[in-house]
């Protein structure tokens, strides 16, 4: 039998080789339809599932833990302040674990002597059962204008009235207009320096004025500048004349010392008439009467 023209005639083996790729065809396509289907159902490709975040909690921020024992600060005025003498005074703290939050509060002078007391209970709803809180007074304490004074606190035992706790600060009870007016325009004579008196007929002299600082070392005559806030002084700016003295032995030296003082004063203070002026220390520099 004649074939069809153009036409090859297919033979068993090409059909078993067709039937093979269709049926890896079939293969694929199912392949590719569970894949799809996977997607589908965990969300498909517009979807995309976030995986679950656990928030951690913060750390916990630990209180400031409470002083264990009995205790008294003072927080105001700081040590070594000035504070106007002409007003009473704000005394202010902390405190706790004190017999019925009770506070004393004391003013001495520096040899020890009670000038004003008062008490006062720390500022907290558990103050008698143990707690913490503040406190404040205030105190009028009579006292010359420049005078030095211990403030204390303490609590006592309810047994036997023993200090258990105590804080204290030094000031000064300073100017209230009365200090300036003491110190500036009232000449004032040396006595000592650095604790040692002067020389026998020597009258180094000072002198405040609006202007400035002046007087006679014992040799040569100095002026300066000076500033003044409260107790607070600083003398700057010396000069003096350049002469040379021999009589008595020794006073050329002295009114070096002298003048070198001067530079390092920081601070005055008035005590019955005399007008010492201290380092930045407080130590005594130099101790003047006043010149009648």
């Amino acid at each position: 039998m004649e074939g069809i023209p153009g036409k090859q005639p297919q033979t068993p083996g090409g059909r078993s080789q067709w039937r093979n790729y269709l049926f890896v065809l079939a293969i694929v396509f199912l392949l590719a339809l569970a894949v799809a289907v996977y997607w589908l159902w965990q969300g498909g490709f517009t979807t995309r599932q976030t995986a679950p975040t656990t928030t951690l909690p913060s750390p916990a921020v630990s209180p400031t833990p409470e002083r264990s024992g009995p205790f008294v600060d003072i927080t105001s005025p700081l040590d070594g302040a000035v504070l106007d003498s002409g007003q009473q005074i704000t005394v202010e703290g902390f405190g706790g674990a004190l017999f019925e939050g009770n506070v004393v509060i004391e003013v001495r002078d520096l040899s020890g002597n009670v000038l004003a007391q008062t008490a006062t209970i720390i500022q907290s709803p558990e103050a008698g059962t143990g707690g913490q809180g503040p406190w404040q007074v205030q105190m009028a304490v009579p006292v010359e204008p420049g005078s030095q004074v211990a403030i204390v606190a303490y609590a006592t035992s309810p047994r036997d009235g023993s200090v258990v706790t105590e804080d204290r600060v030094t000031v000064t009870l300073g100017d209230n207009g009365q200090n300036s007016t003491q110190l500036i325009g009232q000449a004032w004579e040396l006595q000592t320096i650095r604790g040692a008196p002067v020389l026998a007929g020597t009258r180094p002299t000072l002198q405040f004025s609006a202007d400035g600082v002046g007087g006679h070392g014992g040799c040569n005559a100095y002026g300066g500048d000076y500033t003044l806030a409260g107790n607070v002084l600083e003398i700057k700016d010396l000069f003096s004349t350049m002469m040379f003295c021999t009589d008595p032995a020794g006073v050329t030296d002295q009114e070096a010392a002298f003048l070198h003082a001067l530079s390092e004063v920081r601070a005055f203070r008035l005590e019955a008439g005399r007008l010492i002026l201290e380092d930045a220390q407080g130590a005594a520099l130099l101790e003047f009467t006043a010149s009648p």
